[in-house]
């Protein structure tokens, strides 16, 4: 039984850790995105595209 439990611990674990470089990821993604679309919005005003 214990052996069982360490190799759950073990599998949690490696969920856990997949999980985190998935979020920072998620977060990267973000932060590219956002960026994208301030110089969208700025390029539009500069060009007056916007209504």
């Amino acid at each position: 039984m214990d052996g069982r439990m360490n190799e759950i611990q073990a599998d949690v674990r490696g969920i856990k850790s997949h999980l985190a470089g998935f979020m920072h990821s998620e977060v990267s993604h973000d932060s590219t995105v956002a960026a994208m679309q301030e110089r969208l919005d700025r390029i539009e005003r500069r060009l007056k595209l916007r209504d």
